[in-house]
């Protein structure tokens, strides 16, 4: 009598591996078969849609019959092949060039005006080819918080020995207790290839105590044409004068359109319960209300004593513990507002 075999697929950018195994094989034979097809470390490889028939966590020594399979019969694999892996662990040579945004900002009548039936139109048509890769599925009853990744919470430039080094200092404890409240993205404007990398180096993507709902890259922003102005010439973009406005240039840049987000999923996330954290204004130009700027993480020689993102995870908590709508606050001046939040909490 023949033993009882497993038959599924594995799918790995665009590619589909047909798996059929005898049922008492592991999960660390699987592993080094998707090796041998895609040369990514068994270690770097992330299955999703595989789940333990307990509910117990997924080791190397779990043989295959113990594991719940899709109804699909089909697993998506996650992970960087090791040549390419290596490359990023070099600066990369075709990254968008970073433009400091601290030295312009966009006028604020810009936002009311730039939702145009072109823009509509376009955003239309992009949602058509959009497809989001979900890692872990959207939870009900959560807050959103979106998170861009150089510069935010990693300096691709800094001066480090490892990935861990150039991590902003905080990342994991943040992501950690934002959890129960908030379902996490990661949106970087760079390739694919390069982000999974970086995830997967700073541990973000393996971390037992949180997890990572989707990742976007390049491919899922657009650009437009913004008007901006120096913000030497005034400190606040509430209101402009005439000479200001006669100061007001168009530029051509890249966004982050969370629109994107709540369209593909509207039971979940919406303009009301999502936060996006970067430290490039210009990328909150279609969602000024829901759009944090943070300071640019700059890691230099020697221990960081950055605090940024300790000071952000009790905000953002604070957000989530008082607020059904993230936008009654002025996230673009979130310190102001914290010390404002707390001084009011002591005087009470």
């Amino acid at each position: 009598m023949s033993k009882e075999t497993i038959e599924f697929t594995v799918k790995w950018k665009g590619k589909t591996f047909p798996i059929s195994f005898l049922s008492t094989a592991t999960v660390e034979d699987l592993r080094e078969h998707l090796y041998t097809e895609t040369k990514i470390n068994p270690k770097h490889q992330k299955l999703l849609g595989l789940k333990s028939n307990k509910n117990k966590k997924i080791t190397n020594n779990l043989a295959l019959k113990d594991l719940k399979i899709p109804k699909s019969r089909k697993v998506m694999l996650m992970g960087t092949p090791e040549k390419i892996l290596q490359k990023v662990q070099e600066i990369p040579v075709d990254l968008p060039e970073i433009i400091d945004d601290l030295d312009f900002d966009y006028d604020n009548e810009e936002f009311q005006n730039i939702r145009t039936t072109e823009l509509e139109k376009k955003l239309e048509e992009f949602l058509e080819n959009l497809e989001i890769n979900i890692i872990n599925k959207p939870r009900a009853g959560k807050k959103l918080v979106v998170f861009d990744i150089d510069k935010t919470v990693f300096d691709m430039k800094g001066i480090g020995s490892s990935s861990m080094e150039l991590t902003r200092p905080g990342l994991h404890q943040m992501l950690e207790k934002l959890y129960p409240h908030y379902d996490i993205v990661f949106w970087s404007q760079t390739k694919w290839n390069w982000i999974e990398a970086k995830l997967f180096e700073m541990g973000v993507l393996s971390n037992p105590k949180y997890g990572v709902n989707f990742v976007l890259d390049i491919t899922s922003m657009f650009k437009i044409t913004s008007d901006y102005y120096k913000k030497k010439a005034s400190r606040s973009s509430k209101s402009l004068t005439k000479e200001e406005k006669k100061k007001l240039k168009k530029r051509k840049h890249w966004i982050k359109p969370l629109e994107i987000i709540w369209r593909k999923f509207p039971d979940f996330y919406n303009e009301k319960n999502t936060i996006h954290i970067d430290d490039l204004g210009r990328n909150f130009v279609l969602n000024p209300k829901n759009g944090l700027l943070i300071k640019q993480f700059i890691k230099k020689a020697g221990v960081s004593k950055d605090k940024e993102l300790l000071y952000l995870t009790e905000y953002l908590l604070y957000i989530a513990n008082h607020y059904d709508d993230v936008r009654v606050l002025d996230h673009k001046r979130w310190k102001k507002e914290w010390a404002r939040i707390n001084r009011n909490r002591f005087e009470n």
